[in-house]
């Protein structure tokens, strides 16, 4: 069995975050990768994620073309979680109609630098 390596870590970082009620979906999403993956938390910790690899890293700045172009990666990885998925979707809507929250142009650019497109 395998795990979505990318959508298990964003969601372990976003447990940290002072909204409970985000930090409790976050949770709860982790647990439903673990359980949808057959694997226990034992066998992930003791095994270790391994990161797939990926095609090579865009050269990314902080415009908005940058961010669109990590979005379109981010969103054409195949393993992508249907959550986080969503969440870039709804970052790509914002980001077309000029309203992107800085915050969250922030978290996409860390995302893609992290996993990757």
């Amino acid at each position: 069995m395998s795990i979505d390596r990318e959508a298990l870590i964003d969601c372990l970082e976003r447990m940290a975050v002072e909204d409970d009620t985000e930090a409790l979906a976050a949770s709860r999403e982790a647990s439903a990768l673990m359980e949808a993956s057959g694997l226990s938390w034992d066998e992930v910790i003791r095994e270790g994620l391994r990161r797939a690899p990926s095609a090579a890293a865009l050269d990314l700045g902080e415009d908005d073309a940058s961010v669109a172009k990590a979005l379109k990666a981010l969103l054409a990885k195949p393993d992508l979680n249907e959550n986080t998925a969503e969440d870039l979707r709804d970052f790509q809507a914002d980001l077309e109609k000029g309203e992107l929250d800085p915050d969250d142009r922030k978290y996409i650019l860390g995302l893609y630098a992290r996993v990757g497109g």
